[in-house]
C-alpha cells in the first residue's frame, strides 16, 4: 500500500470527487464530518492539516486519512471539536497504522470516536455513539423510544405549555442565518460548561471560532451547518449549531437559558429539530457529545459501535507518547480520587465566573 502526505491545498478536483465516492458508498461514514468540505474548512483556519493518500497496486486511491499535527503528534482533523474520525476508505480496506504514520512522520495518532472496523489491535476501547433512527412520521419515532421515552414525550408536552403560559408562545426556528446566531449559541453553551465546571474549549482554542465562522458561510449538501432557535416570547431560551450531511443531522454545539432549565428547552428544541431533520430526508441523528443534563438521553433509539484510543509507532517516542496521553485519563478513573471531583468542579467555576 502506497502512503503519500499532502496538504489540503493540493487536494485537486479529481482527489475531492473520489473522496466523496468512497464515502458515498461505506455506510460508515455518512457523518459529516467526513465530508471533504469539512477538512477543507479546518484547513482554511489551520497551517498543519495533513492528508494521507492510500493507493493500491493499481495506483487507485482506496483511502484519505486527514489529520493535524503538532510536536509531531497527530490527532483528528477539527479536533477538539470534530465527533467523528477516521479514514474514509473503501469497506473492508485494510492496512498497517504503524507503516501510515512512519509515511506520516507521526509518533500517534489518537482518536475517539472511530469506526470499529478500523479499529488498531490492542490500542483502544470499545464505546458506543448515541443515535437517533428517523422517521417521516413522528408516531413511528415516538413508538420507537420505549416507555422511557414516551413518559419524556408527555413531560416535554407539559414543560412546553407551562413554559408558554410563564413567557409567552413558543417559536421554533430550524435555521437561521442571523449575525449573532453563533454568539448566543456559545453564550448559552459556556454558560452551561462553566456551572458544570467542564472546560470550554471554544474559550481557549480561538481558531475553533474561526472555523465556525468559515463553515457558516459555506453551504454543501454533504457539510452543511444549521443554526436552530427556540423562543418563548421574546426570549431566546435554546439554540443550537448543528452540521448535516444528506443523511445524517449531527447534533454539536448547543446551549439553553438555565434560567429556564425546568422547563427542559434543549430538549424542546432537539425534539423540533430531530422531526426537521426527518422531514428534510435524514435517516438518522447522531447525538455528538452535546449534553443538556440527561433529559435528551429518552430520545436515543439506537447506537453505534465506535472505537476510543490512539496507536502508535515504535520505540521510546512511542512510550513516552503513552504515558502522556493515557496517563491523565487512568488517573481520572482511579476509585480513590473519585470524592476529588466535586472539589476539581467546583474549584473550575471559582476560576470561570459565569459572565453576565
Amino acid at each position: 500500500m502506497k502512503v503519500s502526505i499532502i496538504s489540503v491545498a493540493e487536494l485537486d478536483g479529481g482527489l475531492l470527487t473520489r473522496w466523496r465516492a468512497l464515502q458515498r458508498f461505506n455506510h460508515e461514514l455518512a457523518s459529516p464530518f467526513f465530508a471533504p468540505e469539512f477538512t477543507l474548512a479546518v484547513g482554511a483556519v489551520r497551517e498543519d492539516v495533513r492528508v494521507a493518500v492510500l493507493e493500491d497496486a493499481q495506483h487507485d486511491v482506496v483511502g484519505l486519512l486527514p489529520f493535524q499535527q503538532q510536536w509531531g503528534h497527530g490527532e483528528p482533523v477539527g479536533a477538539p471539536l470534530s465527533d467523528h474520525h477516521g479514514m474514509v476508505c473503501t469497506a473492508g480496506l485494510r492496512w498497517s497504522w504503524e507503516h501510515l504514520l512512519r509515511n506520516a512522520g507521526l509518533a500517534s495518532w489518537r482518536f475517539d470516536r472511530l469506526p470499529l472496523s478500523q479499529a488498531p489491535r490492542g490500542a483502544c476501547v470499545q464505546a458506543f455513539a448515541p443515535t437517533a433512527k428517523l422517521s417521516r412520521k413522528f408516531d413511528h419515532f415516538s413508538a420507537s423510544l420505549g416507555p422511557a421515552g414516551a413518559a419524556c414525550l408527555v413531560r416535554l408536552e407539559g414543560h412546553a405549555a407551562r413554559m408558554a403560559d410563564a413567557c409567552g408562545p413558543l417559536r421554533f426556528y430550524p435555521h437561521s442565518d442571523a449575525s449573532d446566531g453563533l454568539a448566543a449559541v456559545l453564550r448559552l453553551r459556556s454558560r452551561q460548561l462553566r456551572r458544570a465546571g467542564q472546560r470550554d474549549c471554544l474559550n481557549e482554542e480561538r481558531w475553533l471560532h474561526a472555523l465556525l465562522d468559515h463553515l457558516l458561510a459555506t453551504e454543501s449538501p454533504h457539510c452543511a451547518p444549521r443554526l436552530s432557535a427556540l423562543y418563548a416570547g421574546d426570549t431566546l431560551v435554546a439554540a443550537h449549531l448543528g452540521i448535516r450531511s444528506e443523511r445524517v443531522w449531527h447534533r454539536w454545539l448547543a446551549g439553553q437559558d438555565l434560567q429556564w432549565e425546568e422547563y427542559w428547552p434543549g430538549t424542546q428544541l432537539l425534539l423540533r429539530v430531530l422531526h426537521t431533520a426527518a422531514l428534510s430526508g435524514c435517516d438518522h441523528a447522531d447525538f455528538g457529545r452535546a449534553d443538556d443534563g440527561g433529559e435528551s438521553a429518552a430520545l436515543v433509539n439506537a447506537s453505534a459501535p465506535v472505537a476510543e484510543g490512539f496507536v502508535a509507532g515504535a520505540g521510546f517516542a512511542t512510550a513516552f507518547c503513552r504515558v502522556r496521553r493515557e496517563g491523565p485519563r487512568w488517573l481520572r478513573t482511579l476509585p480513590i480520587l473519585q470524592p476529588l471531583r466535586p472539589l476539581v468542579q467546583g474549584i473550575r467555576r471559582w476560576r470561570q465566573p459565569v459572565r453576565r
